[in-house]
């Protein structure tokens, strides 16, 4: 009875993790990285693998079924890319990155988000 009772907490704790975070990879272009959001909270973590990554926030506009993630540098300080997702997977990213006080480099692409 209690292997059994062990065993239903265990499923009934991975389930309740498993729902913790929406997870979308994305590529565009020569790009590709994975975005984590918290549900609790819509922080996310945008990078070359899961949960891991340069900081970011998450809004959800729930009368298109959009999502909106800011990326952020410098410890969450400095804003450095959008990226949009639409219900069909489709995306945009778009990169604004200062190089310097007469220089920021931008780029924009369409590409894909799959939820995972």
């Amino acid at each position: 009875m209690r292997a059994i009772m062990f065993s239903m907490t265990l499923l009934l704790a991975t389930q309740v993790t498993a729902n913790a975070s929406t997870v979308f990879k994305c590529s565009f272009d020569q790009l590709a990285f994975y975005i984590t959001i918290e549900n609790s909270n819509l922080n996310a973590r945008i990078g070359s693998s899961i949960s891991t990554g340069n900081l970011g926030k998450a809004y959800f506009d729930s009368l298109h079924k959009v999502w909106v993630v800011i990326e952020y540098v410098n410890k969450g300080a400095l804003p450095i890319s959008i990226t949009t997702i639409k219900p069909d997977n489709g995306a945009v990213y778009s990169l604004h990155s200062i190089w310097s006080k007469d220089k920021i480099w931008i780029s924009q692409s369409e590409g894909k988000c799959l939820k995972l």
